[in-house]
């Protein structure tokens, strides 16, 4: 890239519009900032109030009931072109001091607002195909298990279509309307069903994945309900590892901080295959209300192959229910995901490992702003016991929830290796009221085996 810039350069439109490349994008704003270049930050300036006259003038026109239509590939052309290209750079959240994300944006923040606030005032084309849009999941009953929840297969780049509700205030039953009923599986009464769990991914054929957003929550009750009450061994069926990771709060996570949302990621030697790791991403909306969020993980060359641990599908598609590209996350709402990496054999320690895109929206005052930014995760050969503790505590039930329903996954993980994981963190004499307990069901429910 040329090291100059000069106010007919193309690269100021393409840079206020999103169009460079990450790597470009950051070179010119680097130039931007240097001596001397105050006329094109005055250009740059005016792209801006150019988008916030737009959005103004929107606005109005959507009060005046105004009908503004876009096609779908209208809509996702102005979705592309106005993306701000982000980038911040960590370790890990095992890091003492966090690097705080650089935010690129300058006049595409404009661009930002103005696209989606025309994306999300125009008659949308539906939901993901399989999907369902709407359907609030502190409406479902954390006694009875619903239809597994798949993540959107929709690409990153495409346009945001449907909306799924996810409430950190859970309901102790549904409310009314045939979408909540139809989350119930209809085959049993505790909606137990054949699952499937997600296979190996070569990064090769897939680089870019969706994170799962949302799940349900009633399987740790179902599970531990089984183990203690009754003293039997729940279904396998019953056990799933999304949901039992996700029926816990933890940390609020700090690697990457948002106006309305918070990140972090903790990348460690996964404890069932010493030869991969793990990632643990947590996603937070730190908002005062609801958050309209998406999140997609890319990960890098040095990544031979890579799995969404649990999210296991039912072997009848007919009882999954596809989560919508974007979902609507509650005040204080949390997500957990776990992916286990299979890097390449010449990676080391600073390697680049994957980076996680999030995208949150809020409309304030009539006017929608947009949080887009992206964390850099880069290699630390770290045991699982040298995390923090809340991911500790994540990762032992996600190796205690794939040896229960006999995994077929959970590499050379078994009883004897989980009680000293067990042990291992019971050792830590701050464990709280809550994590005791979940231990006694542990051991107990392994006892059973």
């Amino acid at each position: 890239m040329k090291q100059k810039l000069t106010d007919n350069d193309p690269r100021l439109t393409a840079y206020a519009l999103g169009e460079l490349s990450r790597e470009e994008a950051e070179e010119v704003a680097k130039l931007l900032e240097a001596p001397l270049t105050g006329p094109l930050q005055r250009e740059v300036r005016e792209i801006d109030a150019l988008g916030v006259m737009l959005t103004q003038t929107l606005q109005v026109g959507a009060k005046e009931n105004m009908t503004l239509k876009l096609s779908a590939s209208q809509r996702d052309a102005i979705f592309r072109s106005a993306k701000a290209p982000t980038a911040a750079d960590v370790g890990s959240t095992h890091q003492s001091a966090w690097i705080r994300p650089t935010v690129v944006t300058l006049a595409a923040a404009a661009v930002v607002t103005f696209s989606f606030f025309l994306l999300n005032h125009i008659d949308g084309d539906g939901a993901e195909p399989g999907s369902v849009a709407g359907v609030s999941f502190s409406d479902l009953p954390e006694d009875r298990l619903s239809a597994p929840i798949q993540p959107s297969s929709a690409a990153w780049t495409s346009s945001k279509n449907g909306s799924l509700a996810v409430s950190s205030q859970r309901s102790g039953g549904f409310g009314s309307g045939e979408m909540a009923h139809d989350l119930l599986q209809e085959d049993s009464g505790d909606g137990v069903v054949d699952l499937v769990e997600n296979g190996w991914l070569r990064r090769a054929d897939s680089a870019v994945t969706r994170l799962p957003l949302a799940c349900g929550r009633a399987s740790w009750n179902v599970v531990s309900d089984s183990i203690l009450r009754d003293g039997a061994l729940p279904a396998k069926g019953a056990i799933r590892l999304e949901e039992i990771v996700n029926a816990f709060r933890y940390a609020t996570p700090s690697d990457l901080i948002q106006t309305y949302t918070s990140a972090g990621v903790e990348l460690i030697r996964c404890p069932w295959s010493k030869d991969r790791m793990v990632a643990l991403v947590v996603v937070e909306n730190t908002h005062s209300g609801n958050v309209q969020m998406e999140a997609a993980v890319t990960f890098s060359s040095s990544v031979k192959r890579y799995r969404l641990v649990g999210y296991a599908r039912a072997k009848s598609a007919g009882d999954n229910v596809i989560a919508p590209s974007t979902i609507t996350m509650g005040e204080s709402g949390q997500h957990v995901a776990i992916y286990e990496i299979e890097t390449l054999g010449e990676i080391e320690v600073g390697d680049d490992v994957l980076s996680l895109d999030l995208r949150a929206s809020v409309e304030e005052d009539g006017i929608v702003k947009i949080d887009d930014e992206a964390l850099k995760v880069q290699f630390s050969d770290r045991d699982w016991s040298k995390s923090n503790r809340g991911m500790q505590f994540a990762l032992l039930l996600a190796s205690w929830s794939q040896v229960m329903s006999d995994s077929e996954l959970d590499g050379d993980m078994d009883k004897a290796g989980l009680f000293k994981m067990i042990q291992s963190f019971e050792a830590n004499p701050d464990l709280s009221d809550q994590q005791k307990q979940v231990m006694m069901v542990l051991k107990k429910g392994l006892d059973l085996l």
